[in-house]
C-alpha cells in the first residue's frame, strides 16, 4: 500500500471514530519495507516492528512513559516492539485468551485488551 492510501485510511479511521464520538490523537506507521517496490522505501530503519522505533517516535510525541503505555498488536513482532520500552504488552490472540507469559497477556479482542489495561492502572476495579 502506498502512503496516500495509509493516510486516507487513516481520515476514515478518525471519521469512523468520530461518530461514536472518540478520537485518535495520531497515527503512526513504517513505510520501509526491504522488498518494497519503491526503491525509497527498501532501506533498512529503526521504525519496522520488531524494533521499538515507531512507538518511541510517539512516546516522544505524546510525552508518555512506556511504563504507563499499553502495546496492543496481532503479531508478534508488535509486542516484541511494547517488550522492548516496557510497555504493557496484549497480544490478541482469542484462542489463547487469559493466558500470559513473559511476553504479552493475550486477549481476544482490543477492547478486553483496554479493560485490563485500565484495571491495571487502578480506573477500573
Amino acid at each position: 500500500f502506498g502512503e496516500d492510501f495509509v493516510r486516507e485510511t487513516h481520515l476514515y479511521m478518525n471519521e469512523v471514530l468520530s461518530k461514536e464520538g472518540a478520537h485518535l490523537d495520531g497515527f503512526f506507521y513504517c513505510p520501509h519495507y526491504k522488498e518494497a517496490e519503491v526503491e525509497a522505501y527498501r532501506v533498512s530503519c529503526g521504525c519496522r516492528k520488531p524494533l521499538p522505533g515507531m512507538l518511541e517516535e510517539a512516546l516522544k510525541t505524546f510525552h508518555g512513559d512506556p511504563r504507563s503505555s499499553m502495546m496492543v498488536g496481532d503479531s508478534r513482532g508488535d509486542v516484541l516492539a511494547g517488550k522492548s520500552l516496557g510497555c504493557h504488552n496484549f497480544w490478541i490472540v482469542p484462542e489463547e485468551a487469559g493466558q500470559k507469559d513473559d511476553l504479552a497477556f493475550r486477549v481476544a479482542s482490543f477492547a478486553e485488551a483496554v479493560n485490563h489495561f485500565l484495571a491495571v492502572l487502578g480506573v477500573l476495579g
